[in-house]
C-alpha cells in the first residue's frame, strides 16, 4: 500500500495535500465484509462520504462548491496473509473550490476531534446498515455501539512524497482495557 499512496501522490493527484485514511472493522464485521459485494461497497461509500464531508467541513474558507476527491482500495488481507478486509482512503486534505482567479485548493485543518467524529459517525452508519441487512441483531449491534473505537477503528496519515508514507500525524486511539475486554476484535 504504501508504494501505491506513493504512486498516487506523485503521479496522480494534483500537487496538494494528501492523507491516507485507514478503516479497519471488528472481526465481527469482517465475516459480511468478505462474503457480500454488495455490503462492502456500501461501507466503502459510507466511509467515502463520511472522511469528505470531513474534508469539506475543516477546510479554511470552505466554498458552498467545494469539492474533495480521492481513491478507495479494499484489502482483503492482513500482514500475514490472514483474512482482515480493511478500506485504505488517500484522499485530498481539503477541498478545490471556484475562486476569483479559477480552481482553488483549501487545505483542512483535520484534528484528532475530526477524526473521532468521522469515526462515530462511520461506525454509527456501517452498524445501521448491518443491523438493517439483518445481519446482526439489534442487541448485538446496540453492544457494539458501546464499544465505541473497538468496533471500526480509523486512523489517519499524510502521504508524502519521496515514494514514502511519512509517520502518523492524528490516530485514533484505542485504550488498551477496550481491546482486551473485547476479544472477537483481537
Amino acid at each position: 500500500m504504501v508504494e501505491t499512496a506513493a504512486h498516487m501522490v506523485e503521479h496522480v493527484f494534483p500537487a496538494v495535500a494528501v492523507r491516507q485514511w485507514v478503516v479497519v472493522f471488528a472481526k465481527r464485521l469482517r465475516y459480511f465484509l468478505d462474503r457480500d459485494a454488495d455490503c462492502l461497497k456500501r461501507v466503502a461509500g459510507i466511509a467515502m462520504r463520511e472522511v469528505q464531508r470531513a474534508t469539506a467541513g475543516a477546510s479554511t474558507r470552505t466554498a458552498a462548491a467545494g469539492r474533495s476527491g480521492g481513491v478507495l482500495f479494499v484489502h482483503r488481507f492482513g500482514a500475514t496473509l490472514n483474512a482482515h478486509v480493511h478500506l485504505h482512503l488517500c484522499m485530498l486534505d481539503g477541498v478545490v473550490a471556484q475562486g476569483r482567479q479559477g480552481l482553488v485548493f483549501r487545505g483542512a485543518q483535520v484534528d484528532e476531534a475530526c477524526v473521532q467524529r468521522v469515526q462515530a459517525a462511520v461506525r454509527q452508519r456501517v452498524l445501521g446498515l448491518i443491523e438493517r441487512r439483518g445481519l446482526l441483531s439489534s442487541e448485538t449491534v446496540a453492544v457494539m455501539q458501546e464499544w465505541g473505537t473497538v468496533a471500526i477503528v480509523l486512523c489517519m496519515r499524510a502521504c508524502g512524497s519521496q515514494r514514502r508514507i511519512e509517520s502518523a500525524t492524528t490516530r485514533a486511539r484505542i485504550t488498551t482495557e477496550a481491546v482486551t475486554s473485547n476479544k472477537s476484535f483481537l
